[in-house]
């Protein structure tokens, strides 16, 4: 019995085997143990991954999401990705010591907020402290030339500290744990396994303090703008731990289920890092996915110029700077040009003695074009985030059920079709009206719980196939009334993209774009405080003041106008290809289920060629129309007011009071879904297009007779001039 207890023990090992007390070589052993085991099992580990995602795309597509989704398009990135990364990372047991614990080390960051908010209020709150702030802003550099030297030594400072107290981390940790080879691949970590490019431990490092770079710079810029306020130090430090609290708490905070993109999003996850950039993480940006490290550090370069302009204002309150940058910018710039043809081609500038540019680009520089810019591009994105959220997308899983119906039936004959809808009809409803029966069996104790229970399953799977399939059916008796309409076959073809960006709504935008482009396209002549004429006196007595530059401004501006409409309305088409599937534009237009009245074989590409014209058409209007008003009047607000009330008013009296005259005006234009639909109604004198044709029509003449109107008011010849000058050629 005692033998039998002695062996049931377990005998206790030293861990000590070497006689140094300081050294437990058992936890060595098993330390080699697990990394021999990690590099050995580290291909399958990511093939674990690419397998896991190839089981989610398909997936998707088997519920009918399509690859121009972004939940897909992100899912096959990452797949490619990683198997990328699979084939050029190969992994051999290696010694690897130290550039872990640097990396994970997030306790300095605090450390580098606190002495930045205390350098960088001082450096702003020092004058006024001393009372020396009102003095120096009376002084020839002591605003603006003040205010850029602080924001210059702001983030000069901000990257000093920053990599001081980094690198003291770094050297601190290389003391106590010492670092192995900086060219190891940084996957050789376990903890950096699935880091998703193929970087060696030294790069990594150097994206690691770019990204706290970044973070630590946008915050040393709101330390600035809190202290150019003329906040005192307690308030900049409260404002810089609420700011940074924030930013904690979206990075930090538990998430339940799907971990939202703005857990990274964040400055907290920048100054970490590690978590950022340890696995391949996207964020959708117009239905494309973009690696969110690059989101962050494009989002930390725009907050430090908006933070920056800001803090310029508050401190010198000259409104200047835009023109100096853009001066000094536009001189170097062609400082370059001209020294890189010297060097590379050997043309020498040539030195004119009068100004030889071509008439246009001096009626171009009058438009303002770099406001003009500006303006645009923000109402250009305001016009892409519009379509984005009101078109939908195909990730509703309504959508995904439709286009799985469609692309099922795509491909079958006309006879196979309609089996197919009967069938799937019949399984429909039979499914549906033994709803109560089996509801009954189940309560009387003939069919057991997980019958029931794979019942309602069934069922309610149908329920929302239902929702989709009556779309199918109303698609299929639309395609066949209207193919039997127009004597022409439609194609069964997936049309929701079509539908959606062919539908879309008057562009504003453009209309507000094109009224800040051409408002001062006359006006700007008549401008002066001393004169009633301002410059357009002078103007007419030189040499191309008169015809010349008449022609010279419309041919400018109208242009313009229709470049625009036509990168409006290109981006919409882009927009809505990246939520849907928009194939076949060689199918008949009457395959759109919104134009089934329309009796012509025009093909859908052609279709959307004829609708950019249209669009073309319409901004060259609009733009003629504010171009003569601007001629006509010498005040902005005229203009603006004459313009609003030409145009719009008459889209707001046909959409209330005369209905019979909607969709008529020259805004409708940029959505001509509606003219077009009504010119097949009409059908006048036998022709489709005959309606449309005349109201284009009508809008050339009033362009006409307002373009020979506004050229007398341009060239000065009023009636009795006119008849004087004919008397004197007589």
């Amino acid at each position: 019995m005692m033998m039998e207890s002695i062996r049931d023990e377990t005998p206790s090992l030293p861990h000590i085997f070497s006689g140094t007390p300081t050294y437990d070589d058992y936890q060595i052993l098993l330390h080699v143990q697990e990394r021999n085991a990690y590099f050995k099992n580290y291909n399958q580990t990511i093939q674990q991954v690419i397998h896991l995602t190839e089981i989610k795309i398909r997936d998707l597509q088997s519920y009918g999401y399509s690859d121009k989704t972004y939940t897909t398009k992100s899912q096959i990135e990452l797949k490619k990705q990683y198997e990328i990364l699979l084939d050029n990372v190969k992994l051999q047991n290696e010694y690897t010591s130290g550039y872990d614990c640097y990396l994970q080390n997030h306790i300095v960051a605090a450390f580098i907020l606190i002495f930045l908010t205390a350098t960088v209020s001082y450096l702003f709150l020092h004058d006024e402290d001393i009372g020396f702030g009102s003095i120096l802003k009376t002084t020839k550099h002591g605003r603006g030339s003040t205010a850029v030297a602080k924001l210059c030594t702001t983030l000069i400072i901000t990257a000093l500290i920053t990599l001081l107290f980094l690198g003291t981390t770094f050297l601190a940790v290389g003391l106590a744990t010492g670092y192995s080879s900086p060219f190891n691949a940084i996957q050789a970590f376990e903890d950096f396994a699935t880091v998703p490019n193929a970087m060696t431990v030294m790069e990594y490092l150097g994206l690691h303090t770019l990204h706290r770079l970044c973070a630590f710079a946008v915050y040393a810029m709101f330390i600035a703008l809190l202290a150019s306020l003329k906040l005192q130090y307690f308030f900049c430090f409260c404002g810089t731990a609420i700011f940074a609290g924030f930013n904690g708490f979206l990075n930090y905070r538990t998430y339940y289920g799907t971990v939202p993109a703005i857990r990274y999003l964040n400055l907290a996850s920048m100054t970490e890092a590690c978590s950022l950039t340890s696995f391949f993480r996207t964020v959708s940006f117009f239905k494309i996915p973009v690696r969110i490290s690059v989101v962050l550090i494009v989002a930390c370069f725009i907050l430090c110029l908006l933070f920056g302009c800001v803090v310029f204002f508050a401190f010198s309150h000259d409104f200047r700077l835009f023109y100096h940058i853009g001066k000094n910018f536009s001189r170097t710039l062609k400082t370059i040009t001209n020294q890189f043809q010297s060097l590379l081609f050997g043309i020498k500038r040539r030195i004119y003695r009068a100004h030889a540019s071509p008439l246009w680009i001096f009626e171009l520089k009058k438009a303002r074009p770099l406001l003009i810019i500006l303006i645009v591009g923000c109402l250009l994105f305001l016009r892409i985030r519009y379509v984005d959220q009101t078109i939908g997308d195909m990730e509703s899983y309504g959508e995904a059920l439709y286009y799985r119906y469609i692309t099922e039936i795509q491909g079958m004959t006309e006879d196979a079709r309609v089996n197919y809808l009967t069938d799937e009809r019949y399984r429909i409803d039979r499914i549906k009206m033994s709803y109560d029966q089996n509801k009954e069996k189940f309560e009387n104790g003939d069919m057991n719980s997980a019958e029931y229970t794979v019942y309602l399953e069934t069922y309610y799977t149908v329920c929302a196939e239902e929702i989709a399939f009556n779309r199918v059916e109303q698609y299929a008796k639309d395609l066949s009334r209207s193919s039997r309409l127009a004597g022409i076959t439609g194609d069964w073809i997936y049309t929701s993209g079509y539908e959606s960006f062919l539908g879309l709504s008057s562009n504003l935008f453009l209309y507000v774009a094109l009224i800040f482009l051409c408002t001062g396209s006359f006006s700007v002549e008549y401008i002066s405080k001393n004169s009633s004429n301002g410059f357009a006196q002078i103007l007419r007595s030189t040499k191309k003041g008169r015809n010349k530059t008449f022609i010279s401004k419309f041919a400018v501006f109208l242009s313009l106008s229709v470049l625009l409409a036509i990168v409006f309305r290109l981006c919409d088409l882009w927009i809505v290809k990246q939520n849907y599937t928009m194939n076949a534009s060689h199918a008949t237009l009457l395959s759109v289920q919104s134009f089934a009245g329309i009796t012509s074989d025009i093909s859908i590409g052609n279709y959307i060629i004829f609708d950019l014209l249209l669009n073309a058409f319409s901004a060259a209007m609009l733009a003629l129309i504010i171009c003569l008003l601007s001629c006509f009047f010498k005040k902005t607000f005229a203009i603006l007011t004459t313009s609003m009330l030409l145009t719009g008013l008459p889209e707001l009296l046909a959409k209330t009071k005369l209905n019979n005259f909607s969709n008529c005006s020259i805004l409708s234009f940029t959505a001509p879904q509606a003219i077009v639909y009504r010119s097949f109604e009409k059908h006048w004198l036998g022709c489709n297009w005959l309606y449309l044709i005349m109201l284009c029509a009508a809008y050339l003449l009033l362009a006409i007779l307002l373009f020979y109107l506004a050229w007398r008011r341009f060239e000065g010849k009023t009636r009795s001039f006119i008849r004087k000058e004919k008397h004197d050629e007589a």
